[in-house]
């Protein structure tokens, strides 16, 4: 078995990860409650494969893999050399690096991969928004910042995660503020704390422009992809990962017969019991057609459409809700958002999911997930 896990962070465990990991550059719950919740503690390990333990890497090398993680940069010379002299510095320059301006950016680039929203093509063109055509790439690469913006701020500023799913506010830069109905500061320029006008429900990315033209509902689907994708980001519950026993004689091509199994049929109801609820809280963002004026401001009459659509009232796996910011309390509060969030930067961090069959593993990421809640749920204590 593997038992190379040193430190507490996952900055720690990426460090004591060895030859075995790829060293490439690429890249609110109560704190006694979602502590003692952790599924790791009550896993039961299978025998690990018989391997023998990865090799450690040099402190040089430690050094560079913890810079291209924490900065997206390799190590100065100067920190190169601070190592050379004393390969315990790399403690104290891992504390700076995530004090570094570039940690910020690493981390919004990072998350990159999780939110999927640098896309190419939205919904709607940016002549239709009121830019030049020419500026279509420019306008598009804003939209899909948004989110990433956010989290950026929350990891500069020793914000709380939960502000991903709870926070009144979002970022744009000057493009958004003419795009979008928000506030942004008189004369400023770049991205900036900003306020949605339209009456919407914040909860954080849940209630972003750039997060649902990226994942959109269409006429059938009455936002149970976008349902999918909440679960997917911030509870690691993947509906699509389910194991599902299909019935093969149900008509696809039927509305009226999909409407019957998704109420009736077991090999359904498993998955659309918990997914059509959180579909539900996301009614206001149903858009009737693709242009500017429908699609840029959230809609509040359309929230008792669900009745029409998925038929079940907005829940979070059956507890009930009413608006936007129920689901994000309700997300916030589920132990499995802290334990997602500890799980998706050990997988960020090390490019692989945690083997829950390594008893070393599941030990370094119960530490992780307590050293996250000890330091104020902030990412720079996730990434420690």
């Amino acid at each position: 078995m593997v038992t190379r896990w040193v430190g507490v962070g996952l900055a720690a465990a990426a460090l004591s990860c060895g030859a075995g990991c790829d060293d490439g550059g690429g890249g609110g719950a109560s704190g006694a409650d979602a502590a003692s919740s952790a599924p790791w503690a009550d896993v039961v390990h299978p025998p690990a494969f018989d391997v023998d333990a990865a090799e450690k890497l040099s402190p040089r090398a430690l050094l560079a893999r913890l810079s291209l993680d924490l900065r997206g940069v390799r190590p100065t010379e100067a920190e190169v050399a601070r190592v050379d002299a004393d390969p315990g510095a790399i403690a104290a320059i891992t504390d700076e690096m995530l004090a570094s301006a570039r940690f910020p950016d690493r981390v919004r680039d990072l998350y990159a991969q999780v939110l999927r929203t640098r896309v190419e093509d939205f919904p709607v063109s940016a002549e239709l928004l009121g830019f030049e055509p020419e500026e279509q790439a420019a306008v598009f690469a804003s939209i899909g910042e948004e989110p990433l913006q956010v989290i950026a701020r929350v990891a500069a500023e020793d914000r709380p995660y939960t502000d991903l799913v709870t926070a009144d506010w979002t970022m744009a830069d000057e493009r958004l503020a003419l795009a979008w109905p928000v506030t942004y500061p008189a004369g400023a320029t770049g991205w900036q704390v900003a306020r949605y006008e339209d009456g919407r429900p914040m909860a954080g990315l849940l209630s972003e422009n750039g997060v649902w033209w990226r994942y959109l509902s269409d006429g059938v689907n009455y936002g149970r992809g976008r349902a999918n994708a909440v679960a997917r980001i911030f509870l690691c519950a993947d509906f699509l990962d389910r194991p599902v026993d299909f019935p093969r004689d149900i008509d696809l091509t039927d509305e009226a017969g999909i409407r019957e199994a998704v109420r009736e049929n077991t090999g359904c109801i498993g998955c659309h019991a918990g997914l059509d609820p959180l579909a539900s809280y996301l009614a206001g963002f149903q858009y009737t057609e693709k242009t500017a004026a429908e699609m840029i401001v959230y809609h509040p009459e359309r929230e008792p459409q669900w009745r029409g659509m998925t038929e079940l009232a907005p829940g979070f796996y059956g507890a009930p809700g009413y608006s936007l910011r129920d689901l994000g309390r309700q997300v916030a509060a589920d132990p499995r958002f802290v334990t997602c969030a500890v799980e998706t930067a050990w997988e960020l961090l090390l490019r692989r999911p945690p083997d829950f069959r390594d008893a070393g593993e599941v030990d370094a990421l119960t530490r992780a997930r307590e050293a996250f809640l000890a330091g104020g749920l902030t990412i720079r204590a996730l990434f420690r």
